[in-house]
């Protein structure tokens, strides 16, 4: 038993560590495509990725047996989580200030929170006001940089879009939570319907092209490891241990990414910073309670 809770641990000390490098990957990437087409090539990867461990598992053909309400609920919940989340999460790498973009995808949690309340009825209660309380004023630390007094809100649009990418990942969540069908096959039609809106919007905005050189090596590992594999070896770690024990390592996430951008891009690190950045761990494990209602959902899943 204790084996298995080390093993889970560090598995999910690893899909951090892969998840945080979302921002680097991006930063040292996109010469030879532009959001769109590298939207749509790591959706490739990931749908490549899934596929083979749903073979490898048996499971590929689950979804012939879905019903109409089922196929529905999958396409929209996909288009949501693994299509328009990365659309806007990508754009905000490729345009903003990551520190900026990084801060505001992690309110997820928060919103995931508040929109329980709406769809699942749970109560208002005080640790709830007090986690969003911290996290949004953890928010306006990190973008006023401390200087709270003199606050302006840079790049507001395009704040606005990973805001609303952070609320469809939250949405997201919720659906994973209300469905009840196996989780790998499941993850093969999130990505199928991925791919396919990415080649439809890349076409639409944009043009058809390979990626080369430093694109290449990010849209497979993005796509591969981070957005694809990384997911379902989560799940996995969820099977072998108590949810609770690996629910708060979702939230040094951003903290793992700051690290990243500070040591090997020289980004500036202002103190204040550091304070948002506990703010956002701090928020985060306010929540763990609803975070652990949601794995152990996804645990009965793959069971």
């Amino acid at each position: 038993m204790m084996k298995a809770q080390r093993q889970s641990m560090c598995i999910a000390l690893l899909c951090v560590i892969f998840w945080a490098s979302t921002a680097p990957v991006i930063r040292l990437s996109q010469h030879s495509l532009d959001n769109y087409q590298f939207l749509f090539w790591t959706s490739i990867f990931s749908l490549l990725a899934v596929t083979l461990v749903s073979l490898f598992k048996g499971t590929i053909l689950v979804p012939l047996s879905y019903k109409k309400s089922d196929w529905f609920a999958a396409i929209s919940i996909g288009f949501v989580g693994t299509f328009l989340y990365y659309l806007l999460l990508f754009k905000g790498f490729a345009e903003g200030k990551s520190i900026n973009v990084i801060i505001i995808q992690y309110t997820w949690p928060l919103m995931l929170s508040f929109l329980s309340i709406f769809f699942f009825k749970e109560s208002l209660n005080l640790r709830k006001v007090l986690a969003t309380s911290l996290g949004l004023f953890a928010v306006v630390i990190v973008l006023s940089k401390g200087d709270i007094t003199h606050f302006t809100l840079q790049e507001p649009k395009l704040l606005s879009y990973v805001a609303i990418g952070a609320l469809c990942f939250a949405i997201f969540n919720l659906g994973m939570k209300h469905l009840k069908l196996e989780p790998t096959s499941l993850f093969v039609v999130f990505f199928a319907v991925a791919t396919i809106s990415a080649y439809v919007a890349m076409m639409m905005h944009s043009t058809f092209v390979y990626p080369k050189g430093r694109d290449i090596a990010a849209v497979i590992f993005l796509g591969c490891i981070v957005n694809g594999l990384a997911d379902l070896v989560w799940l996995w770690a969820l099977r072998k241990t108590e949810a609770s024990t690996l629910a708060p390592f979702i939230y040094f996430t951003p903290v793992v990414a700051m690290m990243y951008l500070v040591l090997f891009f020289d980004d500036p690190f202002y103190p204040a910073y550091y304070f948002g950045l506990f703010l956002i761990v701090i928020s985060g494990l306010l929540s763990t309670n609803l975070k652990v209602r949601l794995h152990k959902n996804k645990k009965a899943q793959i069971i």
